[in-house]
């Protein structure tokens, strides 16, 4: 079985979401986290926090949601409440 995976953009991570990364990896080592070059929002890069968030579909592939907050912190809010579901 597939599990969930968290994409990252390079950029965005050294910027503002180290906090995110480094908290996943520490309270969710089985999360898989994947860091990118570029994810192609680069218009929201420079603002705030996001990732993208990777779940397995039914029957193939992945389903993918951008997922952005003000800040590191509600960032990982916003995670985790997704995870719980």
């Amino acid at each position: 079985m597939r599990s969930v995976f968290l994409e990252y953009c390079s950029n965005n991570l050294r910027l503002k979401n180290t906090q995110t990364y480094e908290h996943m990896e520490d309270n969710h080592p089985h999360l898989i986290q994947k860091v990118r070059g570029c994810l192609d929002h680069c218009e929201r890069c420079k603002l705030n926090p996001f990732v993208i968030v990777n779940r397995p579909k039914k029957w193939f592939g992945y389903e993918s949601e951008y997922m952005e907050a003000a800040s590191s912190e509600q960032l990982i809010e916003k995670i985790e409440k997704e995870l719980k579901h």
